[in-house]
C-alpha cells in the first residue's frame, strides 16, 4: 500500500518529528510505499521515501495551517494515496496524530478569559475544531490518558476514535553494560571535575523556562550547606544559559551547576544518577522516559503525561500544584536516605523494551486500516 505522511514543519528534533521518522522507516521496512509531503524539511531527506514540497503561506499558525491543506488537497490529486496520517492539526486525514496540546487549555494558560476576544485564539480554535469534529474525521493517536481525555471532553469525540499510543523513546535509546555505565561516570567526574561521592542530576532541553530549570535551581538554593555540597547540576541544551547562570549566581549555587551546549542523550544520563523534569511545558516531554532506559531514577510533577508509567519504574512524582520546597524536600530525602539507591534498582529492573512498541502500534493501525 501507499501511505502519505503530512507534516507543515519538519525539524530534527523533538517527540513528534521523531515518531514522524521512525513511523515513515517502520513503513518502508513494513514494504509499504511511503510519501512525505511537507512545507518545510529542515534535516536529512528520509532514504527511500518520496518527499513532495507543499506551500504553506500566512501571517500566522492558523493561516499556514488552512494554506497547508489546500494545497495538500491538490498535492494528493497527482498521488494513489491509501492511507493518509497527519501530524499538523489539519482535516481530511484518515489518522491524525495529536503531538500537540489543545489550543483551548494551551491559550487558557497563558492568557486567560482574555483569549475569548483574540481573533487569533478564535481562529485556531475553529480550526482545531474542524479537525476533531469533521465529517470525515479521522481515528486519533494521542500519546497520554490525560490528553485523550481533555479531547473528549472538549469536543465530545466518541471513545472508538482515540487510542493512546504506548509510552515511546527513540530506538536509539538503549541500556548499557554495568562497564560502559563505570566508564561513563568517570569520564563525567574527570571533565567537571566531580568527586565520585557527589550526586550528579541531569536535565535535558532547549527550553529551560519550559523544562523548569530555574525551579530546580531555586530548590537547591534551600539546600542546607551541607547537603549542597553533595549535589552537582548538569544541564544540557540551548536555551538562555546567561539567564539560568544569573539566576544561579543570585541563588548562590553557581559552582553546582554546569552546562553543556550538546551531548548524547544516551551518554549524559547513563552517567548521571538522578534526572529532574519539574517541567511547565512540554508535559509529554521522552527525556523522563529516555532516562529510565538508560537505567536512571526521574523526579517529574504530576503534570506530565506519563507520572504513573515513572512511579512504578523508578521515579518519583512531584504533587501539583508546584512548589520549590517540594523539590527541596525530595532532593534532601534522595541525598540523606538510601532510597536513591532502592531507585535506582527499580529503573535497572525496568524493561526498555516496553518504551520501543510505540512505531509498532501505529504501523499496525495503518495496516489494519487497509485491509
Amino acid at each position: 500500500m501507499t501511505v502519505g505522511l503530512a507534516i507543515m514543519y519538519f525539524y530534527d528534533h523533538g517527540v513528534t518529528r521523531r515518531d514522524f521518522r521512525d513511523l515513515a522507516l517502520e513503513l518502508k521496512r513494513r514494504g509499504h510505499s511511503v510519501v512525505v509531503f511537507a512545507a518545510r524539511w529542515k534535516s536529512e531527506k528520509l532514504p527511500d521515501v518520496r518527499h513532495v514540497r507543499v506551500r504553506a503561506t500566512g501571517r500566522d499558525t492558523s493561516a499556514r495551517l488552512h494554506s497547508f491543506e489546500s494545497n495538500l488537497r491538490r498535492a494528493l490529486r497527482g498521488f494513489s494515496i491509501d492511507c493518509l496520517v497527519s501530524f499538523s492539526r489539519i482535516s481530511g486525514a484518515d489518522f491524525y496524530y495529536a503531538g500537540e496540546h489543545a489550543i483551548s487549555d494551551e491559550w487558557k494558560d497563558k492568557y486567560g478569559f482574555l483569549r475569548f476576544f483574540m481573533p487569533r485564539y478564535l481562529r485556531e480554535y475553529r480550526l482545531e475544531k474542524a479537525v476533531y469534529c469533521s465529517r470525515r474525521a479521522p481515528k486519533i493517536w494521542v500519546l497520554s490518558p490525560m490528553q485523550r481525555n481533555v479531547i473528549r471532553s472538549r469536543f465530545n469525540v466518541p471513545a472508538e476514535r482515540i487510542e493512546v499510543l504506548c509510552p515511546g523513546v527513540s530506538a536509539n535509546i538503549r541500556r548499557r553494560t554495568p562497564a560502559e555505565i563505570a566508564e561513563r561516570r568517570a569520564a563525567l567526574c574527570e571533565k567537571f571535575g566531580i568527586d565520585a561521592d557527589e550526586t550528579v542530576c541531569a536535565m535535558s532541553g532547549s527550553d529551560f523556562a519550559g523544562r523548569g530549570v530555574d525551579r530546580v535551581i531555586q530548590s537547591l538554593s534551600f539546600l542546607a550547606d551541607d547537603d549542597l555540597r553533595k549535589i552537582r547540576l548538569i544541564v544540557v541544551g540551548k536555551g538562555n544559559i546567561a539567564k539560568i547562570d544569573s539566576l544561579a549566581r543570585h541563588c548562590n549555587v553557581r559552582d553546582r551547576v554546569f552546562f553543556l551546549e550538546k551531548s548524547s542523550v544516551d551518554w549524559f544520563f547513563t552517567a548521571a544518577d538522578l534526572v529532574l523534569a519539574p517541567a511547565r511545558r512540554d508535559l509529554v516531554d521522552s527525556a523522563p522516559l529516555e532516562a529510565l532506559v538508560c537505567g536512571t531514577p526521574v523526579v517529574v510533577t504530576a503534570k506530565y503525561a506519563f507520572s504513573d508509567f515513572v512511579a512504578g519504574h523508578g521515579g518519583i512524582v512531584i504533587d501539583e500544584p508546584f512548589h520549590c520546597h517540594a523539590l527541596t524536600r525530595t532532593m534532601r530525602y534522595l541525598l540523606t536516605s538510601n532510597h536513591l539507591e532502592e531507585l535506582k534498582k527499580e529503573a535497572a529492573a525496568f524493561d526498555p523494551a516496553v518504551l520501543h512498541r510505540r512505531i509498532p502500534q501505529m504501523a499496525d493501525r495503518i495496516g489494519e486500516f487497509a485491509k
